[in-house]
């Protein structure tokens, strides 16, 4: 089992945190709770309790009185046009005025033609080879998020079940209905030697 999978890009999150013989990992929208040590791996001491304290609240919610009858099937990555670079892969909007062609006069406040894209909208050619979306990458398309439905109230991103099913062993997933963290409730889950929670998407 890799743990930093299941580790957030934050600074505070890039790293497993130990509290005694515990660790805890978590990309803030999913975490799982171990119950020993690998000393093989670099932690970081607990220097934010707020959030173990947290994470231990939902464990304390969780009743599993919902078992989720789901069956794991992996997926194959699918992608879609960036809707930021329409597939393109640069940005070709002008940055003065968004695209529209025209800004507001600071002396007399009417609209006049964008003195950056001479009216028309766009970055020059040249401009706009120089401004690689961020959204893509350059690629001109993103991953499509994939969502699984597990009850009439739970969807979560078909990731974190893939992440789950591929590095724990003997997970068993319940649906917890308890509100006061989550609009939505909660996945509670358990694995060989640990537990987790998962956030569902919104509605």
């Amino acid at each position: 089992m890799n743990i930093l999978k299941f580790c957030g890009e934050y600074e505070k999150l890039n790293l497993p945190f130990t509290v005694g013989q515990d660790v805890y990992v978590s990309d803030g929208r999913m975490a799982i709770k171990l119950q020993s040590v690998d000393l093989s791996l670099k932690y970081r001491d607990n220097k934010y309790p707020e959030a173990t304290q947290k994470i231990d609240e939902f464990f304390t919610k969780a009743v599993k009185d919902t078992p989720v009858d789901f069956r794991f099937e992996n997926y194959r990555d699918e992608y879609i046009e960036c809707s930021i670079c329409h597939g393109l892969g640069k940005l070709t909007k002008c940055g003065e005025c968004n695209g529209k062609g025209i800004v507001e006069c600071c002396e007399c406040g009417q609209d006049r033609d964008c003195p950056d894209c001479d009216g028309t909208g766009n970055r020059s050619k040249i401009d706009a080879d120089n401004f690689q979306c961020g959204e893509c990458a350059g690629v001109g398309k993103v991953l499509k998020q994939q969502e699984t439905i597990l009850t009439d109230k739970l969807k979560v991103q078909s990731k974190y079940l893939c992440r789950i099913f591929s590095e724990l062993k003997n997970v068993r997933l319940y649906a917890e209905h308890d509100t006061s963290f989550s609009k939505f409730g909660f996945i509670y889950f358990t694995f060989e030697n640990g537990q987790g929670i998962l956030l569902p998407l919104s509605h």
